[in-house]
């Protein structure tokens, strides 16, 4: 299927930009162009889409609250890495569409997991230049998710960890933006030099 849509997707290319509205007809020059969007989408379902019936498909667990969204990676480096990311009372879990041909049985598969346990607490704001999302600090470390809904669903989220509150972010970590305008998160205590004395 994606070598299809990959094909389509490069004959509408070269339609749109070698032959002119003049020589194809204007109506259908331009009709070319929500087709493309049409495959394109198309195209990305097909390579990051997971959804909550392919996750049932391979995990038997159930779980409190799940969302598509796309892990930064560790080092700031390479694509996103896109999938759904699935919350209970115990674990978190990143389920990422199948490398190999599309599968029924086996759509997608966990690509990153971390137990609740070992999370500290939760942000949101700015995760990736100007994207907004999610960020999990665990110690002094954090992962970050782009998740453009995440001002939205935070307390669902920490619902959907077990927590009655989102715990404070621990001293010393690197806080992201707007997370540290999260009410969770302390605010500094501002000093004042003392005044010199006047001669």
């Amino acid at each position: 299927m994606k070598t299809i849509i990959k094909a389509c997707l490069l004959a509408l290319t070269l339609v749109i930009v070698f032959f002119s509205p003049a020589k194809i007809g204007v109506v259908l020059y331009y009709s070319l162009f929500p087709l493309l969007f049409v495959l394109v989408y198309l195209f990305y379902l097909i390579s990051y889409g997971v959804s909550e019936k392919d996750v049932q498909k391979v995990r038997n667990e159930p779980y409190t609250l799940s969302f598509f969204c796309g892990m930064v990676p560790p080092l700031g480096e390479g694509d996103l890495i896109r999938g759904r990311l699935v919350i209970d009372h115990k674990q978190l879990v990143l389920y990422k569409r199948s490398d190999t041909a599309w599968s029924k049985d086996v759509p997608c598969k966990p690509v990153w997991n971390l137990d609740v346990s070992e999370l500290s607490s939760i942000g949101v704001g700015p995760v990736l230049s100007v994207r907004k999302g999610l960020v999990f600090y665990v110690g002094e470390n954090s992962f970050r998710f782009v998740y453009a809904k995440a001002k939205k669903q935070k307390s669902k989220i920490v619902e959907a960890l077990g927590w009655s509150e989102n715990p404070q972010v621990p001293q010393g970590v690197e806080v992201f933006s707007e997370a540290a305008n999260a009410p969770s998160f302390p605010k500094a205590v501002e000093t004042k030099e003392p005044e010199k004395e006047k001669d």
